[in-house]
Order: structure tokens, then sequence, then C-alpha cells
């Protein structure tokens, strides 16, 4: 795949489950990626994966010099920036209802993350201004539209972002940058690449006495079975065959073993229970 030959693409937060991700494919298809994050073990790591990154470095990214003279230094080597993701993130409290929770930590990922993406944005429109061209992408969550207890902190951080996005466009788009919010849940292989999705939404809802309903096809389940975030699974099996796709339990070891719980037959399905055996 060639979309982005001849693109220059940032990517801070590179060295987490989102932003290893989107640089993986935009080194695929055949961006130049320059990677930007806190670990440096953990950038080249990704680094190796994509195999043509053009850079990477540890860069704090609420240190707006830092931040400035890193995008000044990749404009520099590249000639210019096409493409600016923020998938940085910060620690922040889940699950505490408001009555129990520290207005501090309620805070800290609202300044944070917002912090992070004004200064991120303002280091690479200087050059995308300059040039009257470029892309640039922050992260919202899903958190940000459900309204439920123990998630004020990060639901109001995440609507925050997205409002801050559409009024940058407005700033931007005059000058023919385009910035745009992206609101990712779900992810198939977040847990394989370091999300700690799962594990925050089993402690809460353990915590209420209830249980986490994940839906996806084989690739969504697959992560979480090698995970170990799945204690119940249940199958419709329908004789049909596609010719092609992601197969289940593809690349699982033995520690995955299942326990038939039930099996009902109807007509042209099959449904099946099982239990995850520990």
């Amino acid at each position: 795949m060639t979309m982005l030959v001849n693109k220059t693409a940032v990517i801070y937060g590179a060295a987490g489950a989102i932003g290893g991700g989107v640089a993986r494919a935009f080194g695929d298809a055949g961006a130049r990626v320059y990677l930007a994050g806190r670990s440096r073990a953990r950038l080249e790591k990704v680094a190796s994966d994509i195999g043509n990154a053009d850079g990477l470095a540890e860069v704090d990214a609420l240190d707006a010099r830092a931040v400035g003279e890193h995008a000044d230094a990749v404009a520099a080597d590249a000639g210019c920036i096409d493409i600016a993701l923020n998938a940085v993130s910060f620690p922040f409290v889940h699950g505490v209802p408001f009555a129990d929770i520290d207005v501090e930590d309620v805070m800290h990922p609202l300044v944070s993350f917002l912090r992070c993406n004004l200064i991120t944005t303002q280091a690479v429109a200087r050059h995308m201004t300059a040039r009257r061209s470029g892309t640039i992408v922050t992260l919202s969550t899903g958190a940000s539209q459900y309204l439920l207890s123990g998630t004020l902190g990060y639901g109001t951080t995440g609507a925050t972002i997205e409002i801050m996005t559409r009024r940058l466009a407005v700033e931007l788009g005059p000058s023919g940058v385009r910035i745009v919010c992206l609101r990712p849940h779900a992810i198939a292989d977040g847990p394989s690449h370091g999300s700690f999705a799962g594990p925050v939404f089993q402690a809460r809802a353990a915590a209420a006495g209830k249980d986490v309903l994940l839906g996806g096809g084989a690739s969504v389940i697959n992560q979480y079975l090698a995970a170990g975030l799945v204690d119940e699974l249940e199958l419709q099996v329908v004789p049909l065959v596609l010719g092609g796709g992601a197969r289940l339990f593809d690349g699982l070891g033995p520690d995955v073993q299942l326990e038939q719980v039930r099996a009902i037959e109807a007509l042209g399905v099959t449904h099946l229970k099982y239990r995850v055996v520990r």
C-alpha cells in the first residue's frame, strides 16, 4: 500500500498501543514516520516493527520547548510535516464516585491531556500553515459520550478535547490545515500492545457486581483471550463458507482451555457457550 508515499508523519505517544499501531500502519502505507514518546525501549520496538522509521526521540509532550524543538528538527530533516497524531496518554482515576474522588484527580487528566494536545498542535501547525497544507489528528474517548458514575475526569477530558479540536479547526482551517478528532473504542489489538482499558473496565465491573460484555469478530476475541480477560465465550455457528478472513483461536497457545457449558441447535445456526478454564 502506497497511500502515504512522500508524506511525513509525526506520532506523539508512539510507544503506546494506539500510537504504535498508527505508526506501523503509516509505515506500511509508505510514509516517513518520526516517533516521539517517553520510553526509548518501546519506541525502538515500534521502529523495528516499521523497519523504516526515520527518527525516534524521547520527548516530554508537556514541555512546550522540547516539543517545538523536536518539530523543528523533523521539519528540517524531512522538509515538511504532513501529518501529526497526538496519542499521548496520562494516568487517571476511574470508577470512583464524585462524592469520594479528590478534585485534583478530576483535574489531572483534564489539564494534562488538554495542555499536551495544545502544545503538540501548535508545534506542528507552525510548519503546516507555512505550506498551507497538513493534517493534525487528536484522540478522544468513548467516555466522552457515556454518562456513567466514576467517569467524571476522563469523560470530561474526552469531551473537552473534542470541543478544543472543533475550535482549532476554525483557527487553522483558513491556513489550509485540517484538524480532526477521532473517538476510538474497543480496539481489537489494544491489550496485546499494552492498553490498560481491559483491566480498568474489568475492575470497574467487578466492583459493581456486573459483567463486561465484549462483542466482536475473531481478531477481537483472540486478543482478549490471549490477554486472559475472557471468562465466558458465546458463539453462534452458521454453516456459511466465506473463503477467507480471520480465524477464531488462531495463534492461541495451549494455555487457553475451554469447557463447553451449552449447545443449542436451531434452524441454520448452533448456539455454543464455553467457560474459559483458568
